[in-house]
């Protein structure tokens, strides 16, 4: 009976994994200008002849738009595509990756490669051809969902763990209790690949899911409209679990609670090698030293009917340039904070680069009021911190 099983499931991958003519599998890429992270969730498997193609295409999405497209490649435990058998040297399977493939519809006979958009249905259903990805995600790009994802990580290869740090802004969204996933994923494992010239030996398997640091559909958040959140966590065992912790990423991912749709998402390797430590010196426009804790404030005369543009100015020394984290405070309305490094402004976001030299925090008051903004300058690995308060006030002089 083993052995009749064995051969109806081989009969069965067989027949599941279509071939795709090579002219379908060639798409032009259109030009989208956004802001929106898409995520594009790929259910492989190493036995599947078209994955190879599949893969080729989230990789020119990937190059195509480098700052709006994140990848995570599953590999769930219930398909025979997955099922390594013996050779579990090629077992890229773990069971996260099967709880989502559940939830969006996939079986043990699911034709492999599929997509997923953002954990969102396509035409009635979440699994999605990967001739469809293209059109799917650049759609999905332009559909703003008003919430910014920022994340870092600071890993300590000797401890083999990681300091992570998430930041989430709500810039409009209507979902005020969305949840925050963290998923780890492993790039450049060189292993076994089925394709349509045959087995290959040695083929990198990029974007693989290897666990959840949330629960697989997040922590539960609190934001409001104009809100900041930050969300602190650690994870290690990397070299425990096999995986080498220099090919590894962390995802983060805003979803809605209740459809499981993706608001916006951001990826950072666990070791960011782009990172730098930078001393640098705060000073005020006066010249005095800005410490840590320091709080600035700037106050203009309140006239009815009219919006003031309030700017904080100061300078800073540092051999190259470091990092501001943004953090509306009271009454502040995110959009419409900005900040200038020399004679560059930038509008809202929540992090901006400053250059060595002079720096404006400005915040544009449309009506009386007292707005307070918490900045914290940083270096990439956050060695050096200094966190201050600067308060705009457009208050009725007494």
């Amino acid at each position: 009976m083993k052995k009749l099983f064995y051969i109806l499931s081989v009969a069965l991958a067989a027949v599941s994994c279509e071939i795709i003519p090579e002219n379908d599998r060639i798409e032009e890429v259109p030009q989208v200008e956004s802001s929106q992270r898409v995520l594009l969730t790929e259910f492989t498997g190493y036995k599947c002849v078209n994955c190879p193609d599949a893969a080729e295409v989230a990789h020119t999405l990937l190059e195509s738009y480098p700052d709006n497209v994140v990848v995570i490649a599953m590999h769930p435990e219930g398909n025979s595509f997955t099922d390594p058998g013996t050779d579990t040297a090629n077992d890229y399977r773990c069971p996260a990756a099967q709880t989502y493939y559940a939830a969006f519809g996939g079986t043990t006979v699911t034709p492999f490669p599929k997509g997923v958009i953002n954990w969102k249905k396509m035409n009635g259903m979440y699994m999605n051809d990967y001739t469809l990805w293209t059109a799917a995600v650049t759609k999905e790009m332009q559909e703003e969902k008003g919430y910014g994802v920022s994340i870092k990580s600071i890993g300590d290869a000797a401890a083999q763990s990681t300091s992570i740090t998430v930041t989430v802004n709500n810039l409009g969204g209507d979902i005020t209790n969305p949840n925050l996933v963290l998923l780890v994923t492993e790039d450049n494992i060189i292993g076994k690949q089925s394709s349509h010239e045959g087995e290959i030996e040695e083929y990198e398997h990029n974007h693989v899911l290897r666990t959840t640091i949330t629960d697989v559909w997040g922590d539960a958040l609190t934001l409001e409209d104009g809100a900041t959140v930050e969300k602190q966590y650690a994870f290690g065992g990397f070299d425990d679990n096999g995986w080498v912790m220099n090919n590894c990423n962390i995802v983060a991912v805003l979803i809605d609670p209740d459809t499981k749709e993706v608001l916006n998402c951001a990826e950072v390797p666990v070791i960011d090698e782009t990172l730098t430590t930078v001393e640098f010196t705060l000073k005020d426009v006066n010249g005095n030293i800005i410490n840590d804790g320091d709080t600035l404030v700037v106050r203009e005369p309140y006239v009815p009917g009219q919006s003031k543009q309030l700017a904080i100015h100061g300078s800073v020394e540092c051999s190259e340039a470091i990092s501001v984290s943004v953090e509306c405070g009271e009454n502040a309305i995110f959009e419409n904070q900005s900040f200038c490094s020399g004679l560059q402004c930038v509008p809202a976001r929540e992090e901006y680069s400053l250059n060595p030299g002079t720096w404006y925090a400005d915040y544009m008051a449309d009506t009386e009021g007292r707005y307070i903004i918490n900045y914290t300058f940083h270096d990439g690995t956050y060695t050096n911190v200094t966190k201050i308060t600067c308060i705009f006030e457009y208050l009725s002089e007494e």
